[in-house]
């Protein structure tokens, strides 16, 4: 056998040690480089090294960089709408507005802020005030994919489910595999109680991308409006495995399987939903019927009585 010498073996050790050294001195460099674009008012350089971390998925890191970038100039309208972006991929909607205001006061016409506002009011629920500033990105740019898919949600959560699917379309025709677009025109021909012609888009977004959250929830969604409660669950199982404490999910589960006539496992998934949404109406009911299946009846009537409270107030509101 041949003999192994010292170098030989420790060869693998100094090659490790070679490549740590080497991902440090680039670690310092860069930061050194971002205090030297700080400390010589260079904004745009800043500005993207945080670019470079949204695309990352980083956006708490690359807001860090926008308000650097910001510090040096207030007016640099790329660091305002990004900064608008990353926090509303945060989920901070309110505050992504804000940027996206500061944006819109510098260029009235910035397609991306204009955007960007449209998508952060559809979040908050501000579907018709949404709309103008979908409108006008559109006429700046009318293949803007996600402009229509933003006005094609509009107005699905306005009602107008023929409405949307026009855009959603008219964004399909431009890109043919644009998930957003495929899931929301699945969920609009379900509101149209067209549950067949849904399944075919759910199944186009998951063919793209199999773990997609929306697309297996809807899919759950569908099949139990055709009855296929078993089959929903499966789908309904699939969205949790990704997304836990997906509501929707669970409420849907818990729904399928009061169906089922498995009214303890619904009661057990349905308090799952309520703890996290207490005033979740569909999640209530669900509840109270798979209470009242189970001969629980004192139970049930303080659920019920609970959704129904729930119902009346927003009707006064």
């Amino acid at each position: 056998m041949r003999e192994v010498t010292i170098f030989q073996g420790l060869f693998p050790i100094l090659c490790l040690i070679t490549v740590i050294g080497l991902i440090l001195l680039s670690t310092i460099f860069v930061l050194a480089k971002v205090q030297k674009d700080v400390a010589s008012g260079n904004d745009t350089n800043v500005y993207n090294k945080g670019l470079a971390l949204s695309d990352l998925g980083n956006n708490t890191g690359a807001i860090v960089y926008y308000n650097k970038a910001l510090a040096i100039n207030p007016h640099d309208i790329n660091a305002l709408t990004h900064k608008g972006i990353a926090l509303d991929n945060l989920g901070n909607y309110t505050g992504a507005i804000v940027y996206y205001d500061k944006a819109l006061v510098i260029d009235p016409n910035s397609a991306l802020a204009l955007n960007g506002k449209g998508h952060a009011l559809n979040e908050l629920g501000n579907y018709t005030q949404a709309i103008p500033y979908l409108d006008k990105a559109l006429a700046i740019d009318p293949h803007d994919l996600k402009a229509l898919d933003s006005k094609g949600w509009s107005l699905d959560n306005l009602g107008n489910y023929s409405g949307a699917i026009v855009y959603y379309d008219k964004a399909l025709t431009i890109d043919p595999h644009f998930v957003y677009a495929l899931n929301n025109k699945g969920i609009a021909l379900d509101n149209l109680e067209n549950y067949s012609g849904s399944l075919l888009f759910f199944d186009k977004s998951l063919a793209i991308d199999p773990h997609d959250i929306k697309a297996l929830g809807h899919k759950g969604a569908a099949l139990d409006n055709l009855g296929n409660h078993t089959g929903s669950i499966v789908y309904y199982d699939k969205a949790l495995a990704g997304k836990p404490k997906y509501v929707f999910a669970l409420d849907g589960k818990g729904t399928a399987l009061v169906k089922s006539g498995r009214y303890k496992e619904a009661i057990i998934v349905l308090d799952r939903a309520l703890t996290m949404n207490p005033k979740n109406v569909l999640g209530l009911y669900g509840q109270g019927t798979a209470l009242v299946k189970s001969g629980r009846y004192k139970e049930a009537i303080i659920v019920l009585d609970r959704a129904l409270t729930i119902i009346q107030r927003s009707d006064k509101g």
